[in-house]
């Protein structure tokens, strides 16, 4: 499904992405929950950060019956290169504190909207309805066409080859294959032997 495109480390900073995600699809048909756990699946895969979140949004009939409009609110950050990112804005000046205790400045909290330094590194990714091991099947056509659309975009992203295929009310393995490099996590073996450079 992956595999490392080049072994240079490259440091990056990870931006925090919300989508809200409603599929429509003719083929498959999806309840919230299997939805919100495809799209998680289908986030990890792509490059997001492992605590990425999927959850299930606006299902009428509850979040585990099937429905027409199934939707999920995704939460996750991805990695960009440093260099693309345009530093912080400064910090505006805290007012002196009158005396120390109650009227003393409080510490900014952590926005979770900043960014967040990182290290990452280049894999390629490859979606492929025929492949057991893959995080898609042959009956996910549409979902990945519009995951393609809606949510990789948020991704830094290169070499996309879209070999998808989809033909509505048809299911075959053949219809479904994406593949591309991203910016990503390290592999977790390798986590520890960058920190240490």
């Amino acid at each position: 499904m992956a595999g490392i495109a080049g072994d240079t480390v490259e440091d990056g900073v990870w931006l925090r992405r919300e989508v809200q995600f409603w599929y429509h699809g003719l083929t498959s048909y999806y309840s919230c929950e299997s939805l919100a756990d495809k799209l998680r699946d289908l986030l990890i895969a792509a490059g997001a950060r492992e605590d990425a979140r999927a959850m299930p949004r606006s299902c009428g009939f509850g979040s585990y019956q099937v429905t027409n409009f199934p939707s999920a609110q995704l939460v996750f950050y991805t990695l960009v290169p440093a260099s693309q990112v345009p530093p912080p804005p400064p910090p505006k000046p805290a007012a002196p504190a009158k005396q120390l205790g109650r009227d003393a400045p409080k510490l900014p909290r952590k926005d979770p909207m900043d960014p967040q330094p990182g290290v990452g590194a280049w894999r390629t990714v490859v979606l492929d309805g025929r492949k057991s091991r893959s995080v898609v099947d042959a009956g996910d056509c549409e979902l990945v066409e519009q995951f393609v659309k809606r949510v990789l975009p948020e991704f830094t992203t290169r070499n996309v080859v879209n070999d998808l295929r989809c033909v509505p009310r048809n299911v075959s393995p053949w219809d479904v294959k994406l593949s591309f490099d991203v910016l990503g996590p390290l592999p977790k073996a390798d986590v520890g032997r960058a920190k240490r450079k």
